[in-house]
């Protein structure tokens, strides 16, 4: 919407800004005569996959495309039976196996930690220091087991460590909501979940626990 796109515009960095409350992205003209190689999808809605594979906004996965989503098709789901789960599950399991066998029309489906298999880690290299630390995080993707070896970036860093060394020189910068940081009070923690409840925060929704 409008102040969305005020606030994208004061980040800096963005080429095009569609306002979705008067534009369909998969309808942008720019898009369509240059597709995108990824997509990120952070609402439910299912009509964004369809047009992915579709419009011809977005590379299709022979070419490079993917279509990475943090949400299953129903925004707010209740699950009260084994049949609820099922009707969740269904379409995630359906995009990913029509990403699969339909490559060169539908970009590559990737929903992290949820239920699409990934890609295997290589098995590292021993460590010359013995002194070394090496950090495992489980693995909860299906047909994964056990533990997973923290990729490391080409710095040789784990992405924990990437990230805390971008933030400290300034190329990675977190963006807190204008209405935060709230206080630690019960108003302030019902303040800060309304704003996270009403999908509409800029930034993170902080609450302040103590001073540093």
């Amino acid at each position: 919407a409008s102040a969305g796109a005020d606030h994208l515009k004061n980040l800096g960095g963005v080429d095009i800004i569609i306002d979705y409350t008067i534009q369909r992205w998969w309808e942008v003209q720019e898009l369509l005569a240059d597709p995108v190689d990824v997509i990120v999808v952070l609402a439910a809605e299912p009509e964004n996959w369809v047009r992915a594979c579709s419009s011809g906004a977005v590379k299709a996965g022979a070419k490079g495309g993917r279509f990475i989503t943090t949400m299953p098709d129903t925004a707010r789901p209740v699950v009260k039976s084994p049949l609820d789960v099922v009707k969740i599950v269904k379409p995630i399991v359906s995009h990913a196996l029509y990403a699969k066998v339909a490559p060169h029309s539908a970009p590559s489906f990737v929903m992290p930690n949820c239920l699409v298999p990934a890609e295997p880690s290589p098995a590292p290299a021993p460590a010359a220091d013995s002194s070394a630390t090496t950090v495992k995080t489980a693995s909860k993707s299906a047909g994964a087991k056990g533990s997973r070896e923290a990729r490391s970036s080409p710095h040789g860093e784990t992405h924990i460590q990437e990230l805390a060394r971008r933030v400290g020189s300034g190329e990675v910068r977190a963006v807190v909501d204008k209405s935060g940081p709230f206080p630690l009070t019960a108003e302030g923690v019902a303040r800060a979940f309304q704003l996270q409840a009403s999908r509409h925060a800029h930034g993170k929704v902080v609450v302040t626990i103590g001073t540093a």
